[in-house]
């Protein structure tokens, strides 16, 4: 989801593209980070502003939940977001559903849609990516989904950061570089411990492609943002 021109560039399947018209119609909400540390278990609280966003059922409370990508499996609770938009959560040592786990260039986004493989120690590292949903009192399915994003210019160049996170089954390093689709060029060299860890890609875009770079750190950069799903 690295910011294009017209929304979000796609770097091979490195995020989904959200195009102008998503974003133009989606009602996000600023969450203001208060706290985070991922020391084991991972923390974070914040604030929603405008709490509840447009389009939220009239008087339901609201839950935070997490999820992985690509499973099939239903999100665990994690916290409730309070009538003042407030919310403090724990991220423990989860239960992966087997079918979150992948690669950690899959986690990374570098697979497939990119002209290399990063080297990866030790080979059989695994991650899942987790997905923080939010959920209506009393609705089977998510309403929205939480999103860390920064967008921007600089001259006439778009520039971009999302940040997500990710569970990893033992520590590992991963390094690597190539292009990945419409010819954005790509690097990776990073440590990533056991346990949670926040991906930050960041890249600028131009009209012939462009640069991106991958970094593991501690805290994500960027706003939360709520993007309601299926509407």
């Amino acid at each position: 989801m690295l910011l294009g021109k017209l929304g979000y560039r796609l770097l091979g399947n490195l995020y989904q593209t959200l195009d102008q018209a998503t974003l133009a119609s989606a009602p996000l909400v600023l969450l203001i980070i208060s706290g985070l540390s991922l020391a084991q278990p991972a923390g974070l609280s914040g604030r929603l502003e405008s709490w509840p966003p447009p389009g939220w059922p009239q008087g339901t409370s609201a839950q935070l939940r997490l999820g992985f990508e690509g499973s099939q499996g239903p999100a665990s609770p994690l916290a409730a977001i309070g009538a003042d938009g407030r919310f403090t959560l724990s991220l423990e040592a989860p239960t992966v559903p087997a079918d979150a786990w992948g690669s950690l260039a899959r986690a990374l986004r570098l697979e497939p849609g990119c002209n290399f493989t990063p080297m990866v120690n030790p080979v059989g590292a695994r991650a899942a990516i987790a997905s923080l949903k939010v959920f209506a009192a009393g609705r089977a399915e998510p309403w929205g989904e939480l999103r860390i994003e920064q967008r921007g210019k600089r001259g006439n160049d778009d520039t971009g950061e999302i940040s997500f996170l990710i569970y990893v089954d033992r520590a590992a390093t991963v390094r690597g570089s190539g292009t990945c689709g419409g010819g954005i060029a790509v690097q990776v060299d990073e440590r990533i411990r056991q346990g949670w860890n926040v991906v930050v890609v960041s890249g600028t875009f131009t009209p012939s492609g462009g640069t991106a770079t991958i970094k593991v750190t501690g805290s994500p950069i960027g706003r939360f943002e709520i993007l309601p799903l299926g509407r």
